[in-house]
């Protein structure tokens, strides 16, 4: 089965400040509205390859459904999904290769001009998309949920393309995500700039950190489990956006985005 990135979460209390924060350094993302749970709200970027970026925060005092820790801690990298045209039969699927998996279930939300949205989700493992992606098959156009404002994002990013989870026992990682993506073993870099042993699998789009490796990514661990914490934008040549330093990721280069949110903000160059 072909997986493609869905959308990425990243989390915080106050969506005008990470709306914001973005913004300020070219990824600007009009508001999505309010969740059907009444505790949360989002911000969209939609992207030409289909992909999109989801700012979340807060709605008054409620308790969020999900990512409690993650929105009241400012966590910014949160939660992942891929998008399926047959969630049942991907669940299934999953649950075949040893994959825990729940049965799908149905979301929405309203978008500020009123139009409905719905969508069935799955969730996998234990938590909704911090470590394992959750599945999303959409109920009403796909367009509406994705694009808020009817197109894609003109700023020279194709999208979301590749993801970075910081976890306790890379080894143990490995085998979950070589049962999910049913891959080869990954390539192994010893040091990556993030100081710490990264583990990537061919034509998945996700890499693992040795969380041990670092500081920064442990107590990262230690306050969120096996996590998001970073995440990469292919671009373009158009591309302009606020950078401050350019590091080497494997066979590519990846400048990294001048965003104050925890967490690591990256574009690939072209």
């Amino acid at each position: 089965m072909d997986w493609q990135i869905d959308h990425v979460v990243v989390a915080g209390r106050d969506l005008d400040s990470l709306q914001r924060s973005f913004a300020e350094a070219g990824l600007d993302a009009p508001y999505g509205g309010e969740h059907a749970n009444g505790v949360t709200h989002n911000c969209i970027l939609g992207f030409p390859d289909g992909s999109y970026f989801e700012l979340i925060g807060k709605l008054g005092d409620g308790e969020p459904p999900w990512w409690t820790r993650q929105i009241e801690g400012d966590a910014g990298p949160t939660a992942w999904a891929l998008v399926v045209d047959d969630i049942e039969a991907a669940a299934a699927e999953l649950a075949d290769r040893g994959v825990t998996v729940e049965e799908p279930n149905r979301h929405g939300r309203e978008r500020p001009d009123g139009t409905p949205i719905e969508w069935e989700m799955a969730i996998v493992g234990e938590e909704l998309g911090t470590s394992l992606p959750f599945l999303i098959q959409d109920r009403t156009p796909r367009t509406d949920r994705v694009y808020p404002t009817g197109e894609p994002a003109d700023i020279g990013v194709e999208g979301v393309s590749e993801l970075v989870l910081a976890v306790s026992d890379l080894e143990a990682s490995v085998d979950r995500f070589r049962a999910f993506f049913d891959a080869a073993e990954p390539t192994v870099r010893e040091r990556t700039f993030f100081g710490a042993e990264a583990a990537r699998f061919d034509g998945a789009p996700v890499t693992l950190l040795r969380a041990s490796d670092d500081e920064t990514l442990s107590e990262r661990v230690d306050s969120y489990g096996d996590c998001l914490t970073a995440l990469f934008f292919e671009t373009t040549n158009d591309a302009d956006l606020a950078t401050t330093s350019t590091e080497e990721w494997f066979d590519r280069s990846v400048s990294l985005l001048d965003v104050d949110v925890d967490g690591w903000y990256g574009a690939l160059n072209p």
